[in-house]
């Protein structure tokens, strides 16, 4: 009785799940002021809620999600913010903030979208490579950057 509808009801779990997960963001950002543990530790966040709110995740990150575009820039403002500070210790050529928080985003979205979609221990398994290596070998490309 409290909701119109289904999509009524959807909504409302999604904008949960999005208040529940950047609140996990923030929480573990103020855990460190370097800008490169920092985006480890939201990478984490982020992984960690993918991996526990499994439904919840895919329902926040289906197609059908109207406000998706307006959930992914609230996300891709916290790896922005971290990101400009880290712009801020030295030279960046070439790169923009927004373009490089999207990238970083992208890069832990698409292995939480993989996680969440399978086994854990499958995964590392079979790419041969543990997540613990995998976020060090991110956080060092989010902080020195990759070159051609």
């Amino acid at each position: 009785n409290h909701f119109k509808d289904k999509e009524h009801l959807l909504k409302e779990l999604i904008l949960v799940g999005q208040e529940k997960l950047l609140n996990s963001i923030r929480s573990e950002k103020q855990k460190s002021k370097l800008p490169t543990e920092q985006l480890l530790l939201v990478a984490k966040s982020y992984l960690n809620f993918a991996l526990k709110e499994k439904a919840l995740f895919g329902l926040m990150f289906a197609q059908t999600n109207k406000d998706l575009l307006h959930l992914t820039d609230k996300i891709v403002l916290q790896f922005e913010q971290i990101i400009s500070e880290k712009f801020k210790q030295g030279k960046r050529v070439k790169l923009t903030e927004k373009g490089s928080a999207i990238t970083a985003w992208t890069m832990i979205h698409g292995l939480a979208t993989i996680i969440n979609k399978s086994n854990l221990i499958i995964l590392e398994e079979e790419l041969k490579i543990e997540l613990e290596k995998i976020f060090g070998e991110m956080t060092a490309i989010w902080g020195k950057g990759v070159s051609i």
